[in-house]
């Protein structure tokens, strides 16, 4: 049987990271999980955290 598995959060540094592993700038980032660069940069310096959706993709 098929289970879904709990939506995991991410640390800013975490997020950096997937994104300079995929070699993307902040907005190319953006673009490709549909926020805003102001979003990415916000979860980078850990103003602001992904949301579920976000996490989602980001797994």
């Amino acid at each position: 049987m098929n289970r879904i598995e709990p939506v995991r959060s991410f640390s800013g540094e975490k997020v950096r990271n997937i994104r300079i592993s995929a070699n993307l700038t902040q907005l190319a980032f953006a673009a490709v999980l549909g926020v805003s660069k102001k979003a990415v940069e916000a979860w980078e310096c850990g103003r602001n955290t992904p949301s579920g959706s976000a996490c989602r993709l980001l797994s």
